[in-house]
């Protein structure tokens, strides 16, 4: 056994191609099967190849966890005896139902030097396949292409999580009060459930990092509201809440809108960390004082066009 076998969806195949570069770095030497197209001989490629694996990584995300070709990967991995380990690369919902599985790393979070270490781990004692094999997995219908032809697209799970709501990022100092105002309109508009501000939604004695995290992930759009004094030193340390927020958002395909507050302007790409740079490139909205009403109602039509379920009724 050799190599690094990746279970994962085309959806991400752009972050999962970056994950491996960085693995490369540290050594790890990963199979993708971005060149192979589907069919029989496209699926007995990757059923060898995982039977060759010393072990599998889940790039886990609510596409990868919907895609029925990735579960049938992990479930034969793991009746191989072959360790996976996880490792979340897109907004995912079903982050809980992994603490008893070692636990699931966050890419967003620069996890990858652990992750590198354990699959280091997993390559210097490869586990010895059980004999009889197991009987692997048939092809999955909707991928029995002809040779030439693209694999299409991840299959739709009925009971994989949906993602859907707005979370609202803020500075207190600042924009505060109207970020409160704006959080009870929408509320007003798409029910309480699908609005996220910490000031209500984070229960007394919870780690409000992990919470906003998960929460940022449940959400189909982020509003960062910027506010006078929002691009201030705080900005700068990689700690900084608001920070952790959007960047979180900008990497993991979530839709940012910059609401401008008070007559503050977009910043500059050159006074934001190199993180949040994507930001600039956001088309923004404005919202006044004098205009609420009307500024706010704007931004509520384009987030009720975004998401036209959540509406309440």
């Amino acid at each position: 056994m050799s190599g690094v076998f990746f279970a994962y969806s085309r959806a991400d195949h752009e972050v999962v191609t970056r994950l491996v570069v960085d693995l490369a770095t540290h050594g790890v030497d990963v199979w993708l099967d971005q060149d192979l197209v589907g069919g029989e001989l496209w699926w007995e490629a990757i059923l060898r190849n995982i039977r060759n694996a010393s072990a599998v990584v889940f790039a886990l995300s609510n596409h990868a966890w919907r895609s029925e070709p990735c579960r049938l990967e992990v479930d034969y991995a793991q009746r191989l005896g072959i360790p996976v380990r996880y490792i979340r690369v897109g907004p995912f919902e079903g982050s809980r139902r992994f603490a008893g599985l070692g636990g699931l790393l966050d890419y967003a979070d620069g996890e990858v030097a652990s992750l590198a270490r354990e699959l280091t781990r997993c390559t210097a004692s490869p586990v010895r396949p059980p004999d009889p094999l197991p009987e692997p997995p048939k092809l999955p219908s909707a991928y029995s292409v002809r040779p030439g032809e693209p694999a299409p697209p991840d299959l739709p799970d009925p009971a994989a999580w949906s993602r859907g709501g707005v979370f609202v990022s803020y500075r207190r100092e600042g924009a505060g009060h109207i970020a409160g105002r704006i959080a009870d309109r929408l509320a007003g508009r798409f029910g309480e459930g699908q609005v996220f501000i910490d000031v209500e939604s984070i229960e007394l004695g919870l780690d409000f990092r992990q919470v906003i995290a998960e929460a940022i992930d449940r959400c189909e759009v982020l509003l960062a509201i910027i506010g006078p004094g929002w691009s201030t030193a705080r900005l700068s340390e990689p700690g900084d809440l608001v920070r952790v927020e959007i960047e979180t958002a900008l990497r993991r395909g979530i839709r940012v809108i910059p609401v401008l507050v008070d007559d503050a302007e977009m910043p500059r790409t050159k006074d934001l960390p190199a993180s949040l740079a994507g930001l600039t490139h956001r088309h923004a909205t404005t919202i006044r004082h004098v205009t609420f009403r009307q500024d706010v109602t704007r931004l509520v039509d384009v987030l009720g066009r975004i998401l036209p379920n959540r509406v309440q009724d």
